[in-house]
């Protein structure tokens, strides 16, 4: 599985706003999109916004970060400060209640794996 994450730098007083756009526009959209796992949004507490989104390949999480790039260009970069800030990869540990949800999906060698723990 593969994550992105994105921190959204609002223009002051535009957070709500920028938030709400998101949840009834942008969240909606990649939910539908082939290969999505998940979506969250954080309020970060300091004015900007951070977003996860969780995908089953690279392939597909390289799709919805062209959708997503497009969606902000289009519905909500003139309440930005700037361009969000991206971040993304493979996702290495996954966790949720109950458990261990989902093994990596390209497992370490035995080799790095030995080198990680010490």
């Amino acid at each position: 599985m593969y994550g992105i994450i994105r921190r959204f730098n609002p223009v002051e007083g535009q957070a709500h706003r920028v938030l709400t756009q998101i949840k009834d526009g942008f969240a909606k959209e990649v939910a539908s999109l082939p290969g999505f796992v998940s979506y969250h949004i954080i309020d970060a507490g300091d004015g900007s916004l951070v977003s996860s989104s969780v995908f089953e390949t690279k392939e597909t999480a390289d799709e919805g970060a062209r959708h997503a790039a497009a969606w902000v260009k289009d519905n909500i970069s003139r309440m930005l400060r700037l361009a969000p800030v991206i971040v993304s990869g493979e996702l290495k540990v996954q966790i949720a209640k109950g458990g261990v949800a989902a093994p990596p999906t390209s497992p370490t060698p035995p080799a790095r794996q030995a080198r990680a723990l010490h």
